[in-house]
């Protein structure tokens, strides 16, 4: 259950940085949760750099229609998202 909650607030902070974007696709929220779990391995690696963390996360979260990323003030947010409900942090 936690792990599909996460993935529900990834996409909705990935929705909210798209115009006419759904992620209700089984598919994109199988890569979302993937990259979730991929994202705690780096939050593992470097635990003290966050601005090392959000440049990971603006690059391991893209689309088809933002293959750049979304930004860094969205990586942000799913960072955080992936810190309170994938890898809790002290």
């Amino acid at each position: 259950m936690r792990a599909r909650t996460t993935v529900l607030l990834i996409s909705a902070v990935l929705a909210a940085g798209t115009s006419g974007s759904s992620t209700s696709d089984s598919g994109k929220t199988d890569k979302a949760a993937s990259r979730g779990r991929d994202q705690r391995t780096s939050i593992a690696s470097f635990p003290g750099d966050r601005a090392k963390l959000v440049d990971l996360t603006d690059r391991r979260f893209i689309s088809p229609n933002r293959p750049e990323g979304f930004g860094a003030a969205t990586a942000e947010k799913i960072l955080d998202v992936v810190r309170k409900h994938i890898r809790p942090t002290p």
